[in-house]
């Protein structure tokens, strides 16, 4: 698992960013704490680290909600259409698309990331067979080759994600804490349409 550990060990100051999530109800009495997610940016990605910092400290990210959570798949939060980008930074594969990874979504046919939103892995574990339609399908959709080696078929088998975004959006960090909070969101029950019935609500979100 080397491969996916180099961003950590790079980081001589890790930036931490924590999140306070809470469901919100009808009034402040109604809204409960579900708990943190501590998410540690790779220092590697600078582009998107600077962006998701100065969301963070503008108080941006506080009172957006979960607005596309889909089970066994990824959470995501934020605005899907923005005419502000950020150019790529994927460094596949080291970065995987592994249960617990952070990436920035995108709105156009190209690479560019969307500055204002973003997404948590969750995704399952996953048999060879799968693996193998998911490389087909990505040379199918891009022309690009991808190829799982051994160690990443590994992580996808018994940890899970999601591989068909390998190589297509930037991950730029990961969770180190709260996981257990990502999988209470990604089983929340959602309407036609992948939101939420009830709002999941970023509280506060600050640098650890």
């Amino acid at each position: 698992l080397s491969v996916l550990l180099v961003g950590c060990a790079q980081n001589q100051e890790p930036t931490t960013v924590v999140l306070e999530i809470a469901t919100a109800g009808m009034t402040p009495d109604e809204t409960d704490k579900i708990g943190e997610i501590e998410l540690l940016l790779y220092d590697d990605t600078p582009l998107h680290k600077a962006n998701f910092v100065e969301m963070v400290e503008s108080g941006w990210l506080e009172g957006k909600i979960f607005n596309r959570v889909i089970a066994d798949f990824m959470i995501q939060c934020g605005y899907e259409q923005t005419e502000h980008t950020i150019e790529p930074e994927i460094h596949y594969p080291k970065y995987i698309h592994r249960r617990g990874m952070l990436a920035m979504g995108r709105s156009r046919e190209d690479l560019l990331s969307n500055s204002e939103q973003f997404y948590i892995v969750w995704g399952k574990p996953l048999d060879d067979e799968y693996i193998d339609r998911v490389q087909e399908r990505i040379f199918r959709e891009t022309g690009e080759h991808i190829v799982f080696p051994e160690e990443i078929r590994e992580v996808y088998r018994t940890i899970g994600g999601t591989p068909h975004l390998d190589s297509q959006f930037t991950i730029f960090g990961e969770v180190t804490k709260g996981l257990d909070v990502v999988e209470a969101i990604q089983a929340v029950e959602t309407d036609s349409e992948d939101k939420p019935l009830a709002d999941v609500v970023i509280a506060m979100a600050y640098l650890k």
